[in-house]
């Protein structure tokens, strides 16, 4: 799985090489002519150019400028939301309940001691994920815990062996991929 990775920045590089070497730019003819224009022209003007400018485009580039509006607006959903389905439906990241209540329960109890703004901020993004794993998972036996909070535990709490065992397999999975 990793070399998938592999595989597309290298594919992505030569793409973005093939274009930078294959594109050439045209300067304008007269370039006196382009610097003068340049300099009577201020940042709104450009502004309002470039927004009266959807209303000249052509129907088929003002279609594909609408599409791609939605399509990058639906890009940050893909974003935030893609980890969790990923690690919910192709890495094996779940973990019973009880290990999950040791978890959180650890979590509650270093986020209420915390004194330094770093370890708060670092406490604070693990409560946002105990509270969308508590939102979305609420009625299921087994967990699907986050990377974060595995690594967090492993490395803050005393695990007993088992849970350690338990959450290095967890942390395996994230960083080898699923096998079998």
């Amino acid at each position: 799985m990793k070399w998938a990775f592999y595989a597309g920045g290298v594919a992505f590089i030569l793409a973005v090489m093939y274009t930078v070497f294959t594109s050439t730019e045209t300067p304008p003819a007269d370039m006196e002519e382009f610097r003068r224009e340049n300099a009577q022209v201020g940042i709104l003007d450009g502004l309002k150019e470039s927004f009266m400018g959807i209303f000249q485009m052509p129907t088929a580039m003002r279609q594909l400028a609408i599409v791609q509006f939605f399509t990058w607006f639906a890009l940050f959903s893909m974003w935030i939301y893609s980890t969790n389905a990923v690690t919910s439906n192709i890495y094996n990241m779940k973990v019973d309940a009880g290990l999950y209540s040791r978890i959180t329960g650890f979590v509650d109890a270093e986020t209420s001691r915390a004194t330094d703004a770093k370890t708060k901020k670092e406490l604070a993004a693990l409560q946002t994920d105990i509270k969308e794993i508590n939102q979305f998972q609420a009625a299921q036996p087994t967990k699907i815990l986050t990377l974060n909070l595995a690594n967090y535990y492993v490395s803050h709490a005393q695990p007993t062996a088992a849970d350690k065992a338990e959450l290095q397999r967890v942390q395996k999975q994230y960083n080898d991929g699923p096998t079998g």
